[in-house]
């Protein structure tokens, strides 16, 4: 199965650079009942004899070969079989969102940031890369041109359980269902997708209120934005840091933040990220971001030593704790400590930093 994957992986994506207009398709209908619960149902598309094609031609593989058929679904849209797959969900987004939106009972709003992670999530149900890091999904994306998705075709139906009066899409004869359709380069040259009842409305056009940042504070040393949240009166449009903007992913409560330029860095040490909403109002912290553990010398992992060993520990962004042979020693974000580890036989030494980040040591001392 991992062999097919990685196949089929490299497939598509070549596939995708050639740009074949309308070869993928990607399809939510998001019906949100009375508490605010959307259930979701998304498809992600290619076009079979596309597809074929590609492989006979450029690959020089029967398509039969592969199975697609044992794998994905075919539906006929428009004249074309597509090979296809799909999840229903049913999950509680606010104040989180599913993809860069926000789906309430009274609005539901996609920013152009959620062009983005439809980009990745087209990847990962394509290629059947769900167990994997989203970021490394996007930066494969982007490597080999992100472009490369441009003329996908994205379609979203919602239904709000209420008569939608204000959006940018298409609506129903009821008023409670709206149509968007568009390429992925129509989405990103626009103002995004919205849909608002008449209480969305109304809580939209009085907004002054700024997004509320949690989960990280003002001033805090981290080594991910796993308990990163945020929430608002509306909707938010973006998250940025350093003045670039980010998508951003849950996978559970894990939240991980996507660059969507890919030259974009979360720089070691001091950053800033801003959250914006629907309306220009913001909000904005500063961070510390630290991925590296404390270094320890002195001594090295798994050697034996005839005597006491003085460590000495460094970490730029601060010490939190040290752990020596059982005894813990608090140092509140010292940058510097040193110890003296005597203890006949082995040694364990664990330091923590400010962000989390682990770093352990084990030695022996065999005195005489």
């Amino acid at each position: 199965m991992k062999i097919f994957k990685k196949m089929l992986a490299l497939t598509l994506v070549l596939a995708m650079v050639l740009a074949l207009s309308g070869c993928m398709r990607d399809e939510s209908v998001i019906v949100v009942d009375e508490n605010g619960v959307p259930t979701i149902t998304e498809s992600v598309y290619i076009d079979k004899t596309a597809l074929e094609t590609y492989l006979t031609t450029y690959m020089q593989t029967d398509p039969s070969t592969l199975n697609l058929t044992d794998t994905y679904k075919i539906k006929t849209i428009d004249g074309k079989d597509y090979l296809y797959t799909d999840e229903t969900l049913n999950i509680a987004v606010d104040p989180k969102q599913y993809m860069s939106m926000t789906i309430t009972k009274d609005i539901f709003y996609m920013p152009i940031s959620s062009a983005y992670s439809l980009m990745n999530n087209a990847s990962n149900q394509l290629t059947g890369a769900d167990d994997s890091n989203p970021l490394d999904n996007l930066n494969a994306l982007t490597s080999a041109g992100m472009e490369m998705f441009y003329d996908m075709i994205v379609i979203r139906t919602v239904t709000l359980p209420s008569e939608i009066v204000y959006t940018n899409g298409e609506l129903s004869a009821d008023k409670k269902t709206v149509s968007f359709s568009a390429t992925m380069k129509e989405i990103l040259a626009s103002e995004g997708w919205y849909a608002m009842t008449a209480a969305g409305k109304e809580a939209y056009d009085n907004d002054t209120t700024a997004p509320v940042i949690s989960g990280i504070k003002d001033g805090d040393v981290i080594s991910s934005f796993a308990k990163l949240s945020a929430s608002d009166n509306v909707a938010i449009k973006s998250y940025a840091i350093n003045g670039s903007d980010y998508q951003i992913s849950f996978a559970g409560d894990e939240i991980t933040l996507i660059p969507i330029d890919p030259n974009a860095t979360i720089k070691q040490g001091k950053n800033t990220l801003t959250v914006t909403d629907i309306k220009d109002n913001s909000s904005s912290i500063s961070f510390t971001y630290d991925t590296v553990a404390a270094k320890i010398t002195g001594a090295k992992d798994g050697k034996t030593y005839k005597k006491a060993r003085t460590l000495k520990i460094k970490d730029a962004c601060g010490i939190a704790k040290v752990v020596v042979n059982g005894k813990s020693k608090s140092l509140k974000g010292a940058k510097s400590y040193s110890v003296k580890a005597k203890k006949k036989g082995k040694n364990v030494v664990k330091v923590t930093d400010l962000a989390g980040n682990v770093t352990k040591l084990t030695f022996k001392i065999k005195k005489k």
